[in-house]
């Protein structure tokens, strides 16, 4: 059952992206049809994903999945309807809003149901995490990702204060819940991501350099996008 809600939120996510896409085109901030290419770091965390995620424990994908909708639909989408005065965007992102308050109360669910694990079960699953070579692969694309993201929010024009706030829900919703605060990978990514919005955190001194290093990575290495960019489009899809 769990499998079949996450195939159809895959379906509204894919219908989010191409409205999405639809006004990016709206307002003629495409050059040509297709997706705007993405920078060096969001193509490595690609490729990472296409190679990796199917291999991720599920502990640790269903802390990352809540935890960036929050971030990035509580405070992006947010921002775009306060400050866009276009009707067609404020109709478009409160149907995206209604669809993730499922995907999120399905998320929440999960985290809940994962830390009724008795405490060896999670100490099995957060050492399959640290030696995952899944998790130790990702760090190189992961590090820059996540801070690169939170700059280019921030450039935007969102404020940092509203950015560590939509976080913050993260942690208030998932708290409540005795079950959630005893999932080692909710507390360990509820953690990182206050290093990620706190800019004066060490972390960012790692993060920059890793981001000053990967802005050279040659593209020619680079993996063919992975086959669902050719899916994307802002035409209407039945």
């Amino acid at each position: 059952m769990l499998a079949d809600l996450y195939r159809y939120f895959h379906a509204e996510e894919r219908r989010h992206a191409n409205a999405e896409l639809a006004l990016m085109r709206r307002w003629d901030m495409l050059d040509g049809d297709g997706p705007p290419e993405p920078d060096i770091s969001i193509r490595l965390a690609m490729d990472w994903l296409d190679r990796y995620a199917d291999s991720l424990p599920l502990a640790v994908l269903g802390a990352a999945i809540p935890m960036l909708e929050v971030a990035l639909d509580g405070a992006l989408l947010k921002f775009l309807t306060d400050e866009v005065a276009d009707p067609v965007c404020q109709q478009v992102f409160e149907l995206v809003n209604n669809d993730e308050s499922r995907h999120l109360a399905v998320g929440y669910h999960v985290l809940e149901v994962l830390g009724r694990d008795p405490l060896h079960v999670h100490a099995i699953t957060a050492a399959r995490v640290l030696l995952s070579p899944a998790v130790l692969a990702s760090l190189p694309a992961a590090v820059p990702l996540f801070s690169h993201a939170r700059d280019n929010i921030v450039g935007m024009g969102l404020d940092e204060a509203k950015l560590a706030e939509a976080l913050g829900r993260f942690e208030k919703v998932g708290d409540r819940q005795p079950d959630v605060r005893r999932n080692p990978s909710y507390l360990a990514l509820k953690e990182f991501g206050k290093m990620v919005v706190d800019r004066s955190h060490p972390y960012h001194l790692l993060s920059d350099r890793v981001t000053r290093a990967m802005a050279h990575y040659p593209r020619r290495l680079l993996r063919r996008p992975p086959s669902w960019i050719d899916q994307l489009t802002y035409e209407p899809v039945v």
